[in-house]
């Protein structure tokens, strides 16, 4: 609300300094409740997810990204083309890297609209006894991937989400909004920190399906660059990841990896990594 009455470049500004750490914090909590890390109960951290999500995300990503992301670990390569093709120039990387998220965010808004309200009839329907089936879902992206979100929890996120937002539009006005919007973009795209996409997905090493980052101050970023010690053991929390790689030195010393996330930047750019196919094939 500090940002209310502020020029748009100072908004942008705080976006891309605190804001991007910030929302990538909050990303990670939302992280650990989707591994059921926080609380000892599932609704507990269900809503721990849906909570670290909602100021970075205008729909109900919590919940998609429930199902999505335990999926994900069992695949961990298909979000190696998530920036485009590795080859590609440096201004279609730049250029991906600035719009993918937004896309994402703008996309998952316009089909909850459309989602949540024909979920909502159409189980009311079926409790009056007018519809044979409990609900409708409509294979729409992003949900057409996990029809397991269509559930009385994707109308919960949905709701807490634009009382939220409501209420930061109402008492703030735009600047709120479009600070949290574009602070999101940034941790998930054009800057350092939102390199992790690229570190954590793009692939270095034939074998090697993600990539660690060890930066300074580790901490800060709640360790979330342990990402092959993550994957390794999902239930770990974020707080004992160097734990692991200091008493499991021989499995992930001789890996590659990043020193930092500025390093992972510089190398996005300048290099092609290993094309999804070829790394396939071996």
């Amino acid at each position: 609300l500090a940002l209310e009455n502020q020029p748009w470049w100072v908004v942008l500004l705080a976006s891309y300094t605190i804001g991007t750490l910030l929302s990538y914090q909050l990303i990670i909590i939302a992280h650990e409740g989707t591994h059921e890390l926080v609380f000892k109960s599932q609704f507990g951290n269900r809503i721990m997810n849906m909570l670290g999500h909602m100021p970075n995300w205008w729909g109900p990503f919590g919940n998609f990204w429930w199902s999505e992301h335990r999926w994900h670990h069992s695949v961990v390569v298909d979000k190696a083309l998530r920036y485009g093709p590795q080859n590609v120039n440096f201004l279609r990387k730049a250029f991906f890297t600035l719009i993918f998220i937004h896309i994402i965010n703008f996309t998952i808004f316009v089909t909850s609209l459309i989602q949540v309200p024909i979920y909502v009839i159409s189980t009311l329907l079926h409790f009056l006894g007018l519809r044979k089936n409990p609900n409708c879902f409509l294979y729409i992206p992003p949900y057409d991937r996990f029809p397991i979100c269509a559930s009385g929890w994707m109308v919960i996120n949905f709701i807490i989400t634009n009382i939220y937002h409501a209420s930061l539009f109402y008492f703030g006005g735009w600047n709120p909004i479009i600070y949290q919007t574009f602070s999101s973009g940034f941790c998930n795209g054009l800057h350092p920190i939102g390199m992790r996409q690229v570190q954590e997905h793009y692939l270095l090493a034939k074998k090697q399906p993600t990539t660690s980052v060890y930066p300074p101050f580790s901490w800060l970023y709640l360790h979330i660059g342990h990402h092959v010690e993550h994957h390794d053991f999902a239930k770990i929390p974020w707080n004992r990841l160097p734990e692991l790689r200091r008493i499991a030195p021989d499995f992930y010393d001789n890996l590659k990896y990043y020193n930092s996330y500025m390093e992972v930047l510089v190398y996005f750019f300048t290099n092609d990594g290993i094309p999804i196919d070829i790394f396939l094939e071996n």
